[in-house]
């Protein structure tokens, strides 16, 4: 943190410099350390093969990147709202491909969207043959209220009340919506209808129930 401070930092580390650095310092497993907790808290980003295995040490212009996704001004945010906050790897090639144009560095700013619950993929990787064909959701593009026909789904799906059954509600006085975006982007999986998500809640089931 330290040299991410000074003026004129460098945006970018070595993978081999930031070892000299840490065996300095008396670190006795650097990469581990560097993937166990200078990744997972944010203070790097780091992923091996791409940008030739540097540390990327200042995030701000990846978030930039990542965030033109979500400019107001550009009629792709309207598309992909009408479309349910759904988006292909051709759109944000496109979105990307003036500001961007390495493959690898749009993979990686993917790839930093979904760590941070910005989306989920609506398939697995595997599905697909190319990045283009790849699908995702961006939560905070969902519709923002409940489907008109929640209320008669509810009452023809959901269980009635009796013994056997357990209502928790948990009241906030304050939930941040990027909460709710992260649980809606770690729980989409379970989801009954891709039609049941918006950005306030969701309906999910796990072994049927």
């Amino acid at each position: 943190r330290n040299l991410q401070a000074q003026d004129n930092a460098p945006k970018r580390m070595s993978l081999e410099a930031y070892k000299k650095i840490a065996n300095e310092l008396g670190v006795n497993e650097p990469e581990r350390e560097l993937e166990t907790w200078l990744v997972k808290t944010g203070v790097v980003y780091f992923k091996k093969g791409v940008f030739n295995d540097d540390l990327i040490l200042d995030q701000e212009w990846v978030i930039t990147a990542i965030y033109a996704l979500f400019d107001r001004s550009d009629t792709s945010i309207d598309e992909i709202r009408d479309n349910r906050g759904e988006f292909t790897g051709a759109k944000l090639r496109e979105l990307w491909k003036k500001d961007y144009p390495d493959h690898a560095v749009q993979e990686l700013l993917l790839d930093f969207m979904k760590r941070c619950d910005i989306c989920y993929e609506v398939e697995t990787e595997e599905k697909y043959p190319s990045f283009e064909e790849r699908r995702f959701v961006a939560p905070k593009l969902l519709p923002y209220e409940r489907p008109p026909f929640w209320e008669k789904f509810k009452e023809q799906e959901l269980p009635p009340h009796s013994d056997d059954t357990v209502e928790l509600k948990y009241t906030y006085p304050f939930l941040h919506e990027k909460v709710m975006e992260a649980i809606i982007a770690r729980t989409a999986y379970l989801a009954t209808q891709p039609w049941m998500l918006w950005q306030r809640a969701t309906r999910i089931e796990q072994d049927g129930e």
